[in-house]
This record gives C-alpha cells, structure tokens and sequence, in this order.
C-alpha cells in the first residue's frame, strides 16, 4: 500500500475507533464487536444469541393479529364456509343413485382442493409473525391441530355426502 493510501487509511480507523466504542483494534486491524440480539429475515426476526451467549428468549405469542390479518383470517373463514356449501348444494342438484356417483365425487374432490388452498393460505398467515427460528408457539400448535382436524373431518363429510346420497 503506498505510503499516502496506508495514512488515509489509518486515519479514517482512527477517526471510527474514536467515534465508535465498539470498533477494537488489533494491530492495524478494526475488530468489529456487534451486540445485536435479532436480525430480520423477509420481514421476521431471526433470534441470534444475546451479548451474555445466554440462549435467545422465547417469544410471547400473544396470539393478537393486527387488523389486516384478521380480516384476511376472517375472508378466508368465509370463502371456506361458501366452499362447503356450494358443494354440498351442487352435489345435492346433480341428483342421487350411481348413475350420478362421478360427477358427486368431482364436486367434493373440487371443494376439497380450494379448502386445502384455503388451508395453506390461513397456515400461511398463522405463522407470518412468528421468528424463523423459534420453536413453534402454542397458539401455532393450537391452530394446526384445529385446521387439520377440521379438514378431516370435512373432508369425511362431502367424500361421505357424495358416496352416499340417495
């Protein structure tokens, strides 16, 4: 390094060490020392260890979504509601007996897939506000239990209707 580049340069260290406590030097090396305790990732936190390495705290899951989400919660919940029974009112005009079993099953193999659609999008917004490396939260835990218990269960009800109606 030319001797007039190696001042500047030592300068512009000096001027940081004495402007930043958290600038060391080791020679003519700066030594960074960064005590930040997250970092975000596509908008949610990444838990890092503190300045003591003691393990990142747990996250208090309040279980509050802001009113964007519930409204979106609140759509999805909805249009699941309408999916149901639109089929379930569709199956019924296409008629009982064998003759009619295909086009039954297809109407709930149909309302099936959009509420697994409907699925993914609400699972998606349970866990939007939740860091990436965290442990699953209990309301998290709580919810998939609900929305896969409620899928069963709906999913035996239209194959049910469709295979059985008179």
């Amino acid at each position: 390094m030319p001797p007039d580049v190696r001042r500047a340069y030592l300068d512009a260290l000096r001027i940081v060490r004495d402007s930043d406590p958290d600038v060391a030097f080791d020679g003519s090396r700066a030594v960074i020392d960064i005590r930040q305790a997250s970092v975000a990732f596509n908008r949610r936190p990444i838990e890092g260890p503190s300045p003591s390495n003691e393990p990142p705290s747990e996250r208090v899951d309040t279980g509050e979504l802001d009113p964007a989400q519930r409204t979106v919660g609140v759509l999805l919940a909805f249009v699941a509601g309408f999916t149901v029974i639109f089929a379930v009112g569709l199956m019924v005009t296409i008629g009982g007996g064998r003759e009619h079993l295909a086009g039954r099953l297809s109407v709930a193999v149909a309302a099936l897939i959009v509420l697994g659609w409907l699925d993914t999008q609400a699972t998606r917004l349970a866990r939007r506000r939740q860091p990436v490396l965290a442990p699953d939260s209990a309301g998290y835990r709580r919810f998939a239990v609900w929305s896969s218990l409620g899928l069963l269960l709906t999913a035996a009800l239209l194959l049910g209707l469709a295979w059985f109606l008179p």
